[in-house]
């Protein structure tokens, strides 16, 4: 081990940085609301896909019953 090495090792951690941005955050629900809003279009299109997976049958009662 060199010098560097050990002194490396022995540096506390960087503090992490907790939370995002806001126009991160803001770009994270947007992302997210497209997602489920997609979801739900897409089995309301193609009926034959639900029971396919458990998450997109879950997500499309969700919002069905949320609004």
């Amino acid at each position: 081990m060199t010098s560097a090495t050990i002194s490396a090792d022995l540096a506390p951690p960087a503090p992490k940085r907790r939370g995002r941005k806001p126009d991160q955050a803001a770009a994270a629900r947007e992302r997210e609301s497209r997602s489920a809003s997609g979801v739900c279009q897409l089995l309301a299109r193609r009926p034959e896909l639900r029971g396919v997976l458990a998450t997109a049958d879950w997500l499309e009662e969700s919002v069905r019953w949320s609004a």
